[in-house]
């Protein structure tokens, strides 16, 4: 669950994030491999930031590998995450 984290990044820098697409199972989280998952910068301050790939497939451990990329401006962007109808988000930071 990505819901309301925050993540913190300096000008000019990129981190990786990895984002799992899980299906509740009888014993616990099943891993779902081979699904798309897509990621947009949203919201005023979308230019702020930059996400790559826009979108990608999880790999067999139902993990979708992104970059993401402080711009020259500081500001907070939202980036959301989407595979079928599922939708989280993380706030962004860049100081």
């Amino acid at each position: 669950n990505t819901e309301g984290k925050k993540l913190v990044l300096r000008k000019g820098k990129s981190i990786e994030v990895a984002v799992e697409a899980l299906a509740e199972g009888a014993f616990g989280d099943i891993a779902v491999p081979n699904i798309v998952v897509k990621a947009k910068v949203t919201g005023k301050n979308r230019r702020i930031v930059k996400i790559s790939p826009s979108e990608t497939l999880t790999d067999a451990n139902g993990k979708a590998t992104f970059i993401i990329t402080a711009k020259k401006k500081t500001g907070k962007a939202k980036v959301t995450f989407k595979a079928g109808d599922v939708k989280k988000s993380i706030i962004v930071k860049v100081k």
